[in-house]
């Protein structure tokens, strides 16, 4: 729904908090029904959007100033009470916007309609991308550019960079 504009139709339109708790419950959700066996059995886990993934599309709705105490609020929240694992390690695939904004025109076959309210807004994605940068320096992940000269690299090429992190 949030996604959808069925709150807001731009993003800032529903605050950092409210927008995080709607990720965090669905994540506690996927958790608790399609994989907490397997991660307390130890299982190597890869998940795409996870817990951070909220600070990089909320924080940018905040005041800079008020990032660390989002992360804290975030991490206390996902990982303290909602007893969600913390990830081991972060890797952020780093797109340019407006490399990523080509992609996007390709999967929806040059319908820009089909974008969600994150993905239209090209705004919105470049303070996206300032917060993930700074979570990435701040929280010790690991970055991959994913595109030289304005082009994506190919998967090929990202696979050999993630490949060789192991």
């Amino acid at each position: 729904m949030y996604l959808g504009g069925e709150f807001s139709s731009a993003p800032d339109g529903v605050n950092a908090y409210a927008a995080s708790s709607f990720y965090a419950v669905d994540r506690y959700a996927s958790f608790k029904l399609f994989w907490e066996d397997n991660y307390n059995k130890g299982d190597f886990i890869l998940a795409s959007r996870y817990t951070t993934s909220n600070a990089i599309h909320q924080m940018e709705k905040l005041n800079m100033s008020e990032w660390d105490d989002y992360l804290a609020w975030m991490e206390d929240y996902e990982y303290n009470k909602l007893k969600l694992p913390k990830p081991d390690t972060v890797v952020f695939l780093d797109m340019p916007v407006e490399v990523s904004q080509i992609l996007l025109s390709n999967r929806y076959h040059g319908d820009d309609n089909k974008k969600d309210i994150h993905e239209a807004d090209v705004e919105y994605l470049k303070k996206c991308r300032k917060s993930a940068l700074y979570c990435a320096k701040k929280l010790d992940w690991i970055v991959i550019e994913c595109s030289k000269d304005g082009q994506p690299l190919s998967i090929e090429e990202i696979h050999k960079k993630l490949a060789a992190l192991l």
